[in-house]
């Protein structure tokens, strides 16, 4: 019965005033388009992740930092959040700025593993079919007790260079110490990926050149003895 929850560290104070309709990422822009506006939405930005214990105790899981999302494992055991990179920079748009995937062991309070980080996505913006590096898609397999699914490019997140292979999908079991492992591979960017309870994989794939999108489905083998079953293609 304990709980999870996130506090701003703050929660007075302007970053910046606009008196009209502005669009969302003119507002972020403003915000951090000089010195001060930058520290004031640090400073306003950041929260740390807390567990609360049944019996009202309250322990700091996370530090003060730029928390965007946390998820916890199956088994209670481990929590996955993603950390905003503080290398603001206002020509950047807020979804692209880069982010760091870390997990923290909730019985010692210690973070015992990071992803590769994810690049601030600067080809996305200029380069169709790009991506950042580094692991995105983050999630635990809801099947598993604590395994980590990710998604990473092959082509170093840059479309243009010639590759068989562009994109893989990954997975890592606690406790986190072993190469991780590479469950399927595509030849196009993959920017959806969802996993069920009883451990199906569906992701979409999409080509920009043709316009093309595909869906796929498939149920990983739980026995390495089995041979290692496909994707199936559902729409294209």
């Amino acid at each position: 019965s304990d709980a999870f929850h996130t506090n701003a560290l703050s929660s007075t104070g302007v970053v910046i005033k606009d008196a009209g309709i502005t669009p969302k990422s003119r507002i972020y822009r403003n915000a951090i388009d000089n010195p001060q506006s930058a520290s004031n939405t640090l400073k306003f930005g950041q929260r740390q992740l807390a567990l609360v214990e049944k019996d009202g105790q309250y322990r700091t899981v996370v530090p003060p930092a730029l928390i965007e999302h946390f998820e916890v494992s199956p088994s209670g055991r481990y929590a996955l959040f993603r950390e905003i990179s503080r290398n603001f920079h206002h020509s950047m748009k807020f979804s692209r700025l880069a982010r760091c995937n870390h997990v923290v062991d909730l019985f010692n309070m210690e973070r015992v593993y990071s992803l590769t980080c994810q690049s601030a996505a600067v080809l996305a913006s200029k380069i169709k079919d790009s991506a950042p590096t580094g692991a995105r898609l983050t999630a635990w397999l809801p099947n598993k007790a604590h395994t980590l699914m990710w998604v990473e490019a092959l082509d170093g997140g840059d479309s243009r260079n010639a590759v068989t292979q562009r994109e893989q999908i990954a997975q890592l079991p606690a406790p986190f110490n072993t190469n991780p492992e590479v469950l399927h591979r595509t030849n196009w960017r993959i920017y959806q990926l969802y996993s069920t309870e009883n451990g199906r994989i569906f992701f979409t794939d999409w080509e920009a050149t043709n316009k093309q999108i595909r869906l796929w489905s498939w149920l990983p083998q739980s026995k390495s003895s089995q041979p290692p079953s496909k994707p199936s293609l559902l729409i294209q």
